[in-house]
């Protein structure tokens, strides 16, 4: 017999090359969870109670723990079939079992298992994540925190922070380190976010990823961190690497709007003090990033990146940087004109 794998064909009691149905499954390995919970629903909605049955324990006994969604999914499918054995079968496993390398995933078990009545099984896995995830990844942990927080789940977000993920963040991923920077705030874990800002991110990002550099920049400014933040615009604008057109665009606008807070300039009005040593800086920084040409360099693929990084040109005065991009872009697709 050939599975859904092989196009749904079978050579069997309703002769060969008829479509097979819903029930043939249950002579298989489920591909995943969402493959089986799509083949439960079908045969509950079918009303083959039999084949709910035995496809129900098969695929809380085989579908992969690796992936926490299509998990979450066939939890919900045993729950709406009335497969109380299999959903408990299946708990038991993925408490055990889960993979924690995807915190969203986690998420939906944990929220899934409360959908279906299992609360002490959702709290152990909450439990087991908190103890064991990894804290390289600060785009993981904050994931955790965040979803955790808004979901009420207060032990585990302190035991997550006990095991002090500022101190283990992989500072050289700016996206990790901002997302956990903005984490730490929201569940007000004010003396993590100083832990994390004592490890000197600004220093340690990666310049070669500008996408991570703007995250980073970006959560600086929301947690108290302005003078960081300053730092870290000064540092892109000479080390960053300018090939994607995003980055560059958001560090010649952060630039652009220090420069005008430093002459008192902000909201259309000027101030009777202004930031001369300041201002300058600013424009040396500016001038530098120009240097480096992101205008020959950026990728142009995409197209809107490039659109934000020609108005932040022409928003500094490089107008023939600016016109020098679209001409680049023109070239590529001589649909567009700017």
């Amino acid at each position: 017999m050939s599975g859904p794998a092989s196009g749904g064909q079978v050579s069997g009691p309703h002769g060969p090359g008829a479509e097979a149905a819903p029930g043939s499954l249950t002579d298989a390995e489920p591909a995943g969870g969402y493959t089986a919970a799509s083949a439960l629903d079908a045969l509950r909605e079918a009303g083959d109670g039999d084949a709910v049955a035995v496809l129900a324990a098969r695929a809380a006994r085989c579908v992969s723990m690796e992936d926490g969604f299509g998990v979450a999914g066939l939890l919900g499918a045993l729950h709406r079939a009335g497969a109380e054995d299999a959903v408990a079968a299946l708990a038991a496993r993925a408490v055990e079992g889960v993979a924690l390398d995807e915190a969203y995933g986690v998420v939906a078990v944990s929220n899934a298992l409360r959908d279906c009545g299992r609360e002490d099984m959702a709290a152990a896995l909450l439990a087991r994540t908190a103890r064991d995830v990894p804290l390289g990844d600060g785009c993981e942990v904050a994931a955790l925190l965040e979803a955790w927080w808004r979901n009420g789940d207060r032990s585990a977000v302190e035991a997550l922070l006990d095991r002090d993920p500022a101190r283990h963040v992989l500072l050289s991923d700016g996206y990790g380190t901002g997302a956990l920077l903005e984490a730490l705030q929201e569940v007000g874990a004010e003396g993590a976010v100083a832990a994390l800002l004592a490890r000197d991110p600004v220093r340690h990002v990666s310049m070669e990823d500008g996408g991570g550099v703007v995250r980073l920049m970006d959560a600086l400014g929301p947690v108290g961190a302005a003078d960081e933040r300053l730092a870290l615009v000064f540092r892109a604008a000479e080390h960053m690497a300018v090939d994607d057109a995003y980055a560059v665009a958001g560090v010649l606008s952060l630039l652009r709007w220090e420069g005008l807070h430093a002459l008192g300039d902000w909201d259309g009005g000027y101030a009777a003090e202004t930031d001369l040593p300041r201002w300058r800086k600013v424009e040396d920084a500016i001038g530098a990033l120009l240097a480096r040409d992101p205008a020959r360099h950026a990728r142009i693929e995409g197209g809107s990146g490039v659109a934000a990084l020609r108005e932040a040109l022409r928003a500094v005065g490089a107008r023939d940087a600016a016109e020098a991009l679209a001409v680049r872009e023109q070239a590529q697709d001589p649909r567009k004109s700017h």
